[in-house]
């Protein structure tokens, strides 16, 4: 979470919504990405830190399954984000961490949840 702040923390200084996400693999020690929003800087609507995360890890692994990964986020990702991390690591999407639950907006806990909706979660 500490490398997560810290990019939230650039992000904010480049101009950008605070946002920082670390993607973890399985074993918990081993770093896939860590990026924060990037929206303005790119002019790029889905480049929250989030699906930069997933996209960097996809590349790294050389595959789009992330089977198992965590995902430490400042935020709690939006649903489209959310929808996103699930598509990749699905049927075992490890744990997705937030350091802020968004009671709205929220796509794992707030009212547009889309993990607790079967018709997104069922591969």
């Amino acid at each position: 979470m500490r490398m997560a702040l810290l990019r939230a923390e650039q992000a904010a200084e480049q101009g950008e919504i605070p946002v920082g996400a670390v993607l973890v693999a399985p074993d918990g020690a081993t770093v896939l990405a860590c990026t924060g929003n990037l929206t303005h800087t790119r002019r790029n609507p889905v480049a929250h830190a989030e699906l930069l995360a997933v996209s960097e890890a996809a590349e790294r692994l050389g595959g789009w399954r992330l089977l198992g990964t965590t995902l430490y986020c400042t935020l709690e990702p939006c649903p489209m984000c959310e929808r996103q991390r699930w598509a990749s690591a699905f049927p075992a999407a490890g744990a997705g961490i937030a350091g802020r639950w968004r009671e709205v907006a929220g796509g794992a806990s707030g009212r547009c949840a889309v993990v607790r909706e079967a018709r997104f979660t069922t591969g």
